[in-house]
């Protein structure tokens, strides 16, 4: 009695799974000669051809299988890996992003094309190979190999802060010396400039891999100027802060009881000696009542009797006694957490406390999670201290590394420093919005930028204030452009843009730029305005411009359009094309400029559209991103958009039905001058805008673009 397909493609399954493998071919080839497209039937004809490295027949079954199922991803994945074994590369490649394509994360896939692009190590794929193995972390996680690899993509293409990332994810005790060495090239690069950090995982190369003579030579060439600058930083004051602000944030049990540096050599000796530990609590108790909260061994501290007990309570827990004592004998990171001294974050000339980063490498009771909130806190207020205070050394030091806080904490470490940079910048804005209306000295900018020692502490923070590094480059390079529209001098202008030159940038990338910018300057301008468009119509000049929108004597600024709205009615009539076109502009008051004329070609249609998306649209998108991401609703039409999505009424027969779409349901598509916008579940959901009538019609489409990133 003959199988039915049903049986024959469990049978084949079942010799499958036992490594049957020939006879799983006998069944499938069965089910094959009963239905020529029986898709079982090929899967399993390639996949134990492949188990017995049969790969030319394997390749055959495969191959039919994704003509019989294109949509199915594990089918191109065994494709693609049989031509592999085949030795077609390309073709297996192709195979593997197809089956990308219909399962974005399809493990073996993501896999195999990582191994590919790591064999070829083309710079070109670099970007490709960055999402594969990003995918595959976020999926599965990535093996060691991977990890390094794709640190070594964001490295070579200038993403070092993302290079940090999964080099650091890498680390263990048993970490190879380029592992470490890659983490400290990294902290130790311009854009980074972490060099105590780059110094210690040097060292500690150095000390799990004598022989791994990079470190070292690193090391030599790095070392000499940090060495310096902890003895400039160190000879006059060794904290910025007063004694009314120290041991605001940390008070170490252990010191608070007196305990003698060198008696104890570990926190489980501190445990078995219960007696002394009780002695010395009462001996700290004794005191505060003699004293009135005054502690004679540490000076500056008044403390009250409930706190000092807490504070000794902790001792009873073996964790947190841990924690105390890992703090108590690194002696810097002590009197930083206590009194904001910052000798910790100096390089020592052949010390670095390695002791305490591999304590916290093979952390797993927590210790840098209950650093992290003390750490945070003094480091902001003695880098708050120091910007106050004008100190350069002291931020280029507290900037060098060992912030020893969870990601999460980092924030928190230049919160008060962003605020009061974000308030030195003030003049330097006021200067440029007052640009296009005075005349501005470069001795004027110059002493802007040097008030309070703006530009030196700008200089001073290679990553963490990238925008407002941007901002005052910005600044300077706008004003030198509107030194040149107002006063005609190129001289001048070239001088203001010479100051840019002061900002010592540590990212190649913004060095770049502005050097581009040197080159370029006289031809800044005719670039920038090359897409105006100025028309004289039916005796009335129509200007779109890099200022603004113009008719006659009208003029609306760029920065107070809200909104536009445009198109052109074609008619035709024999062999005549005629065209209506309209462009109208709305300031934030609700000041109307109209463009309307008929023409006969589209040329000038076509100019005053180019400039508009230019010059105008930008503007508009950024104010209406903003408000989006202030909770703001919009209004566009009978659209009200939000954040979440869209929503408007569909009318049906006899009532209106409120409509809601997601913004990862939106589909969103032009047509015949019509903004359409539809649920993609469900596309009989649906409204439409009329690009030439209705207000910033056009934001749908690009706000879709946007919010679905």
């Amino acid at each position: 009695m003959s199988l039915t397909i049903d049986e024959l493609l469990d049978k084949a399954d079942n010799q499958y799974s036992r490594q049957r493998y020939k006879e799983s071919i006998i069944s499938a080839e069965a089910l094959i000669n009963i239905d020529k497209n029986s898709l079982g039937g090929w899967w399993y004809l390639g996949l134990s051809y492949f188990a017995l490295k049969q790969y030319n027949n394997a390749l055959a079954g495969f191959k039919r299988l994704t003509v019989l199922a294109p949509n199915f991803a594990a089918g191109w994945e065994r494709y693609g890996a049989t031509l592999l074994n085949v030795g077609l590369e390309q073709e297996a490649q192709e195979a593997f992003e197809r089956a990308l394509k219909e399962e974005p994360d399809n493990i073996d896939a993501l896999s195999a094309l990582a191994n590919i692009f790591y064999k070829k190590n083309s710079y070109e794929n670099d970007e490709r190979e960055i999402f594969i193995l990003t995918q595959l972390d976020s999926t599965e996680g990535l093996t060691s190999n991977q990890l390094n690899r794709l640190g070594i993509l964001h490295y070579r293409n200038g993403s070092i802060l993302e290079a940090i990332k999964y080099w650091s994810k890498n680390l263990n005790d048993y970490s190879s010396p380029s592992d470490l060495f890659n983490l400290g090239l990294a902290y130790s690069h311009p854009d980074i400039s972490q060099d105590a950090d780059a110094i210690d995982l040097w060292r500690l190369t150095e000390a799990r891999h004598p022989d791994f003579d990079r470190a070292t030579v690193r090391i030599q060439k790095l070392l000499p100027s940090l060495v310096e600058l902890k003895e400039k930083v160190l000879q006059k004051k060794r904290t910025l802060l007063n004694q009314k602000q120290w041991y605001q944030f940390y008070i170490n049990p252990l010191e608070l009881i007196q305990i003698e540096d060198g008696k104890y050599d570990s926190s489980d000796k501190i445990t078995n000696n219960i007696k002394d530990i009780q002695k010395k609590k009462k001996e700290l108790l004794q005191e505060i009542e003699l004293e009135n909260g005054k502690i004679s061994w540490i000076d500056g501290l008044s403390i009250d009797r409930s706190r000092a007990i807490g504070l000794c309570d902790e001792l009873n827990d073996e964790t947190k006694l841990e924690f105390h004592w890992q703090v108590f004998i690194n002696k810097p990171l002590l009197k930083f957490l206590s009194r904001g001294e910052h000798e910790h974050f100096t390089v020592d000339k052949i010390w670095s406390p390695l002791e305490t980063i591999e304590y916290m490498e093979n952390d797993y009771l927590g210790f840098r999670e209950w650093l992290s909130e003390p750490f945070a806190k003094q480091f902001n207020l003695v880098l708050s201290t120091a910007i106050d205070q004008q100190n350069l050394w002291v931020i280029d030091v507290l900037l060098d590394g060992r912030r020893w806080v969870e990601p999460s904490y980092m924030d928190k470490c230049f919160e008060g420093a962003r605020q009061k940079i974000d308030n030195l910048m003030e003049p330097l804005r006021k200067a440029k919005d007052n640009s296009d209306k005075q005349k501005l000295t470069e001795e004027k900018l110059n002493q802007l930028l040097n008030e309070n020692s703006l530009l030196p502490i700008l200089n001073l923070f290679p990553n963490y204030f990238w925008n407002l590094q941007d901002e005052a480059v910005g600044i300077i390079r706008n004003i030198a452009v509107d030194c040149y529209n107002i006063c005609g001098t190129a001289d001048l202008s070239h001088k203001i843009l010479n100051l840019t030159q002061n900002f010592l940038f540590k990212s190649a990338k913004l060095k770049s730029l502005i050097e581009q910018d040197f080159e370029t300057i006289q031809n800044i301008i005719k670039k920038e305005r090359e897409n105006e468009a100025l028309f004289t119509i039916g005796g009335s000049t129509y200007g779109i411009t890099k200022d603004g929108i113009r008719k006659d004597n009208a003029f609306i600024p760029v920065k107070s359009i809200s909104s536009v709205c445009w198109g052109a009615i074609i008619f035709k009539r024999e062999n005549i094309t005629n065209y209506n076109c309209s462009f109208v502009f709305k300031d934030k008051r609700s000041y109307t400029i109209k463009f309307q004329w008929y023409a006969y070609d589209e040329k000038q249609m076509q100019k005053f559209t180019q400039a508009m998306l230019e010059y105008i649209i930008p503007e508009i998108v950024e104010q209406h991103e903003a408000r989006l991401k202030n909770g703001d609703i919009l209004s566009i039409g009978s659209c009200f958009v939000s954040s979440k999505g869209i929503q408007f009424e569909t009318k049906g027969i006899l009532f209106s039905k409120t409509r809601f779409i997601p913004w990862e349901r939106v589909e969103c598509s032009i047509d015949n001058g019509e903004v359409i916008v539809m649920d993609r579940n469900s596309t009989k959901i649906r409204t439409s805008l009329s690009l030439r009538d209705v207000d910033n019609a056009f934001m749908i489409q690009i706000l879709n673009k946007i919010m679905n990133q």
